[in-house]
């Protein structure tokens, strides 16, 4: 139910981000620097599944993914400015409708 009236208040409040991009816009922000595949395993989600969703996150100018320093065959997670604000709107709308 809760999830349901987090939609709904957030197409209202145009919002254009689905339950799915704001999870990993949200666990981005607690491990910035995060690789794909460790994002996946937290949200217990194929890695392909997470790389579309990222693939459309960064279409947006939300995430940037960088090469790691470490390892030139990973790539790590950060938000851009932009995602920053959208983040806040929905965190906002979370605690209203709780």
């Amino acid at each position: 139910m809760l999830r349901k009236r987090l939609e709904q208040r957030a197409r209202a409040a145009g919002i254009g981000l689905s339950r799915a991009q704001w999870q990993v816009l949200a666990n981005i922000a607690r491990c910035e620097g995060i690789n794909q595949a460790g994002l996946a395993g937290i949200l217990d989600i194929e890695p392909i599944t997470l790389a579309r969703l990222l693939d459309r996150l960064e279409l947006m100018g939300f995430v940037e993914r960088r090469l790691d320093p470490r390892d030139r065959r990973q790539r790590n997670l950060f938000l851009t400015g932009r995602a920053w604000p959208e983040l806040e709107r929905v965190r906002h709308l979370g605690a209203d409708v709780r």
